[in-house]
């Protein structure tokens, strides 16, 4: 009896999470286990779709492929990875996760992100192939830009008010100014 007291829960797969009731809910799934999320403010949102929208313009402008949101959900193919790493969002999408690293990771810190989550996803991107990642942070006016093998590089901040983030190496000639992005979004007191 103790034994199985002691057994945790199973580990699922992505398929298996779309099947699951916490796929219902604003929720991922990381190396097997389901981690409840909160939904995102409105400040997230406003600044999501803003680099959504600049990003396909340039994207498609350019025959570049596809831009996705923050919302989709999909499988993170991690060499060597003992779990399945995914996120569902709310609503549908096609045929269940896309299975493929993007080019270009793009993550608007949360108020509620927790210490170690988002090393841990930027290390999840690097180890699938994802070429870059923004870390993109409504506070401090910056975003860090993580590509492998380099240190992160930050672009913005209160010091520099007319910013420019450029593409490299993922989308040469890209440039948004960090200004705009971030126009009338409050700031965490």
């Amino acid at each position: 009896i103790l034994e199985r007291a002691m057994e945790t829960a199973p580990y699922l797969t992505a398929d298996e999470f779309l099947r699951h009731p916490a796929a219902q809910e604003a929720s991922e799934l990381v190396r097997g286990e389901i981690r409840m999320m909160s939904p995102a403010g409105g400040r997230h949102n406003v600044l999501a779709l803003r680099i959504a929208t600049r990003l396909t313009a340039f994207v498609e402008a350019h025959g570049l492929g596809v831009v996705f949101t923050d919302n989709l959900g999909y499988y993170l193919p991690i060499p060597g990875a003992a779990r399945d790493t995914a996120q569902l969002p709310d609503g549908e999408i096609p045929i269940g996760f896309l299975r493929c690293a993007p080019d270009l990771a793009v993550e608007v810190r949360s108020p509620d992100d927790r210490p170690g989550e988002l090393a841990e996803r930027i290390a999840d991107y690097v180890a699938a192939g994802t070429r870059c990642i923004w870390v993109v942070d409504a506070d401090a006016r910056t975003v860090a830009v993580h590509v492998p093998g380099a240190p992160p590089r930050v672009v913005g901040g209160d010091a520099v008010p007319d910013a420019v983030l450029d593409g490299a190496p993922v989308l040469p000639g890209l440039a948004l100014p960090l200004a705009a992005l971030f126009a009338g979004l409050a700031r965490r007191g």
